[in-house]
């Protein structure tokens, strides 16, 4: 699942954080970027969240960016900002429907399965992963079990047909 994530150095410079989204641990993005950092980075913020979300976030925050995924918040507390803006329709909207189901696992299960079952062989396994905020990786092996579903049934029903 993908992570949203504010990462910053708040001893230094509380209000310039970055914001993005990775499809691993935010602690090894963090530690990726302590590698090129001269100060202490932190990590101070994560929740579920894909890329449609970063995508939204970085719009509605666009008056504090200072390049690219990095903004300043000045006295603004910058995890403050981004839990409010989570819960404007701005972002809310971005965010799959299946992370907001008591069984996330099953819902993004159910989710690709009908994708499967709707576009069969026409299914874009990055796009899939890219709309639902999940690791591509990931996408894969669920497309794959809805695939094999898919033949399953299709057996099934080609059995049925032919001998009735």
């Amino acid at each position: 699942m993908s992570v949203i994530y504010v990462i910053g150095a708040p001893e230094i410079s509380p209000g310039r954080v970055k914001i993005g989204v990775t499809g691993g641990d935010p602690y090894a993005r963090m530690k990726d970027l302590q590698t090129g950092s001269p100060v202490r980075l932190e990590l101070l913020h994560q929740e579920p969240g894909g890329r449609e979300v970063e995508r939204a976030l970085h719009q509605v925050f666009t008056r504090y960016r200072l390049h690219r995924e990095w903004f300043e918040f000045g006295e603004l507390d910058p995890v403050a900002e981004l839990r409010a803006a989570m819960g404007s329709s701005a972002v809310s909207d971005a965010q799959p429907a299946w992370t907001t189901d008591p069984d996330p696992e099953r819902a993004l299960r159910m989710e690709v399965w009908l994708s499967v079952m709707r576009l069969g062989p026409r299914l874009n396994v990055r796009t899939m992963a890219n709309r639902l905020g999940i690791h591509e990786g990931k996408a894969h092996v669920l497309v794959q079990e809805a695939r094999r579903d898919r033949e399953r049934i299709t057996r099934r029903l080609t059995s049925v047909r032919g001998g009735g």
